[in-house]
């Protein structure tokens, strides 16, 4: 876009120049000048113009056709996070037209570590990665409060000062998501801990 720009303010330098030779040319009687510049017919000018136009509303239209065609390949991965009194659940989602695989799915905090979603849980319900996710497909890190202790435990070695400073990261094969764990989330593990008896926090007393 801003070559055709420059295109066009180069043309219109050219053309007030040739205006400015022409009409300094014959408005000034005491020009020894003899060469006037041959303009030319107004219909070649309009048709190199409209040729010009042509040529450059062809390039745009082939530059926005191929970033359209890169934004709809372009992978589109969403992470969905819930709790209730009794179930967690972080639900990733594949929402571009084409496949995503995931990598790796885990919970981490800057310089403290990292806990694996794949094997902190029951053994029943770990899912196998990498995967590959067709449109609209999902992967779901899940479980009950009595099925918790092992993710706690694992989250209890990063001894945190605060559950809000855990992150969700999914890396797929092309990119890494990274969001906060809401308060949800955080509180749900922080009751599933107090209620299994597990100091979660690097600031809790042994029980």
């Amino acid at each position: 876009m801003k070559w055709i720009l420059g295109g066009l303010g180069l043309f219109a330098c050219m053309i007030f120049g040739l205006l400015g030779l022409t009409a300094g040319i014959n408005l000034n009687p005491q020009s020894t000048v003899k060469f006037v510049p041959n303009w030319g017919s107004l219909g070649d000018w309009v048709s190199g113009f409209g040729a010009f136009m042509a040529v450059a509303a062809s390039f745009l239209l082939v530059r926005r056709n191929e970033a359209f065609q890169t934004e709809r390949e372009k992978e589109k991965i969403e992470i969905e996070q819930w709790a209730t009194d009794f179930f967690f659940s972080i639900r990733v989602l594949s929402k571009g037209l084409f496949p995503s695989t995931v990598k790796a799915a885990y919970l981490s905090s800057e310089g403290k570590g990292v806990v694996s979603l794949c094997n902190s849980l029951p053994q029943d319900l770990q899912i196998t990665l990498p995967k590959r996710l067709e449109c609209r497909e999902d992967i779901q890190f899940a479980c009950r409060i009595d099925q918790l202790s092992t993710l706690l435990e694992n989250i209890s070695w990063l001894q945190l000062e605060n559950l809000n400073l855990l992150r969700i990261h999914v890396v797929t094969v092309t990119d890494e998501y990274v969001v906060p764990i809401n308060q949800e989330i955080a509180d749900f593990f922080l009751g599933a801990a107090r209620g299994a008896h597990i100091a979660i926090l690097g600031t809790d007393e042994p029980f």
